[in-house]
């Protein structure tokens, strides 16, 4: 089950359904893709730029957590505001907040402010908390369950294609302005997400469904059951070891002595990583047991511990 609650849930069947479908999977796979590129400019550049604002060293990630604190914060407001308002509507209010978000933090580099600087962070978590839901609005639209796959993997694209687009951004844009290194850089933050409210914009835009079908379960039902509660826990543990690792690894880069470039291809070597696996997991998870595939996740996160201390 998805973050989305069932009064989010949105009406597929109405009109035309494959067209329909695939208008929303080409649509929310271009958002996915505006969204990567902006997160990728954040992992690249935060940790940079919050070690030079900061006080202090120790706070050098704290905007980049502030960022993650919003996100977590923000989710499940949102997916209730989705239940009356639709998805259209919240996934563009997330865009805004990009769009704020990235002015705020080029406007603190300009003044080296770091408060600013964590305050404009903490609205790009807006619009990853948003994002989250791009992948199952464009599976909900989708009638029948193989097409709910293709739709995904629409979407999974949106995200590899950023993988590679993203990062070089973040190299391309941070010298914008030559005498403000960096500022640039969340000026195409910005940038990403007015281009991402403009797409937004012609989301198809569905009548929500006002109640769940007869046999649907509570979410304190769920919640109880134990594959529910491993899902759960899996998920928080993935998603918090990639945080810790991923917003260090800029300012590992730099301790080494490598440039702002070779932080670049570190991050999309990651991205690579995070999407280029779904194009084949569904087919291993046909054909394997679900958990054996399940568990390949964290023998890989060994293998990178191993990998990282040699490096270091």
């Amino acid at each position: 089950m998805g973050p989305s609650c069932h009064r989010c849930y949105e009406v597929s069947h109405v009109g035309h359904p494959v067209p329909l479908a695939r208008r929303t999977a080409g649509t929310l796979a271009l958002s996915q893709c505006l969204y990567f590129c902006a997160i990728a400019i954040g992992l690249t550049l935060t940790g940079i730029v919050g070690s030079d604002l900061a006080p202090r060293a120790s706070l050098a990630t704290l905007p980049f957590a502030l960022l993650t604190l919003t996100s977590a914060a923000t989710t499940v407001p949102l997916s209730l505001l989705m239940g009356r308002i639709g998805r259209r509507p919240v996934f563009m209010l997330g865009s805004f907040a990009a769009i704020i978000g990235g002015i705020l933090a080029a406007a603190a580099i300009f003044q080296r402010d770091f408060t600013l600087f964590c305050l404009g962070n903490a609205l790009l978590g807006l619009f990853q908390a948003s994002s989250q839901y791009y992948r199952y609005a464009a599976t909900d639209a989708v009638p029948d369950p193989a097409g709910k796959a293709r739709a995904l993997s629409w979407v999974m694209i949106g995200g590899l294609v950023a993988a590679f687009l993203g990062p070089q951004i973040a190299a391309f844009s941070r010298d914008f302005w030559a005498l403000v290194p960096f500022a640039g850089a969340y000026g195409a933050i910005a940038g990403l997400g007015a281009l991402a409210v403009m797409v937004l914009a012609t989301l198809p835009l569905q009548p929500v469904s006002q109640t769940a079908s007869g046999d649907t379960r509570p979410l304190a039902v769920l919640a109880g059951q134990p594959m529910f509660l491993l899902g759960l826990l899996c998920t928080a543990l993935a998603f918090a070891v990639m945080t810790f690792v991923m917003t260090a690894t800029p300012l590992a880069v730099i301790a080494c002595g490598f440039s702002v470039d070779a932080s670049a291809g570190v991050i999309q070597a990651h991205l690579v990583g995070m999407f280029a696996p779904a194009f084949f997991y569904g087919k291993a998870d046909r054909a394997l047991r679900r958990r054996a595939n399940g568990e390949r996740g964290p023998g890989a996160v060994s293998a990178q511990r191993g990998g990282g201390a040699d490096g270091a």
